[in-house]
């Protein structure tokens, strides 16, 4: 391919008027659509209609769940972590043990509630 340098530049016709350049004869312009047609066409709107509110509370929802869950997560990290200080720290065998059994006790709550994500409200 060669390259030649530009040597002329010509304006260009561009009208902005799309209209029509006919005119539009009425009998023309009219639309015959039967009921079994029109019938058919709301149907599709309808379904389309459902389906598009169904998706967005399908994504809602589904946002929701990731929200929920991700708390969840944290929680019970910082449960663990509340775990590993109770290791660390010495405290009477009576304590450790009623701090062990309400850190489980929190657990077993968090866990057990992550059924509740998936009941419809």
């Amino acid at each position: 391919m060669t390259r030649r340098p530009v040597s002329s530049l010509s304006a260009f016709d561009f009208k902005g008027d799309f209209s029509a350049q006919t005119p539009v004869n009425q009998a023309d312009a009219t639309v015959a659509v039967s009921a079994a047609e029109l019938a058919a066409l709301l149907s599709d709107a309808r379904a389309e209609g459902a389906a598009s509110a169904k998706d967005e509370a399908s994504d809602e929802r589904t946002a929701r769940l990731e929200s929920i869950s991700d708390q969840m997560r944290r929680a019970l990290a910082e449960l663990l972590k509340l775990a590993e200080c109770l290791d660390q720290v010495k405290l009477p065998a009576d304590a450790q043990t009623n701090a062990r059994s309400l850190l489980s006790t929190a657990c077993q709550m968090i866990i057990d509630g992550q059924g509740d994500l998936f009941v419809d409200q």
